[in-house]
């Protein structure tokens, strides 16, 4: 018998080495900046990612770059090995007519879990592609797996099952996360953690557009 997935979701796994430095900048960073406390879970916290955060969302002047953490000092070097990367994860996902295309980074953020913090499903707007950078990260010391949640095409049976199968469950947790791994996935596709058992889960997350969205029909172009 041979059984093979239709319809796969990529996510994409690449390692970028977490420097010392780096991540002595990063500690640094959590330490004397104020951080924004996540709504559904008091032990995770967020670098600004908006500058609509604390602006007039209407006002025009309001964009993206104010609080882009890839923006502020320090994090200029892992902000180019982040659109390396996302550059040739766009061409795979959407072919080779995108090597002439510019990748748009749109906002990122740090995230800070501490023992006990979790993150729900969510999924992100305004993007293509969304990303998660592992700078402090160790599955033995209790730091929480990411999970991804199926998206609903109506694909599992309409009946309640006692058991499960790869095929049938509802999420999938990528265990084998490392420090340093960044993933890659389509923006539209839930992810979250369940309890976080150590302190100092760190990571970046951000989002990432084209510079020009084109087709026979029409085309437009990000400002960035």
């Amino acid at each position: 018998m041979e059984v093979k997935g239709y319809f796969p979701i990529p996510i994409w796994r690449e390692q970028i080495k977490v420097e010392k430095k780096f991540k002595k900048h990063v500690f640094n960073y959590i330490e004397n900046n104020k951080m924004l406390s996540n709504r559904s879970s008091p032990k995770l916290s967020h670098s600004q990612s908006l500058k609509s955060l604390n602006s007039n969302i209407n006002n025009k002047n309001s964009n993206f770059e104010e609080n882009n953490i890839l923006d502020k000092p320090g994090f200029n070097k892992i902000k180019i090995e982040i659109k390396k990367i996302l550059k040739n994860c766009f061409i795979e996902y959407l072919g080779d007519n995108q090597k002439e295309n510019e990748v748009v980074l749109r906002e990122s953020w740090i995230n800070n879990c501490d023992k006990g913090g979790s993150q729900f499903a969510h999924n992100h707007g305004n993007s293509i592609l969304s990303y998660t950078y592992y700078i402090n990260y160790d599955f033995k010391k209790g730091h929480a797996p990411l999970f991804f949640e199926r998206p609903n095409f109506n694909s599992s049976p309409f009946f309640s099952l006692l058991s499960w199968t790869k095929w049938t469950s509802s999420r999938n947790i990528l265990f084998e996360i490392m420090e340093g791994d960044i993933l890659i996935w389509p923006s539209y596709l839930q992810h979250g953690y369940f309890e976080n058992k150590g302190d100092y889960r760190i990571s970046i997350s951000g989002n990432a557009l084209l510079k020009e969205i084109s087709n026979s029909g029409y085309s437009f172009q990000i400002k960035s």
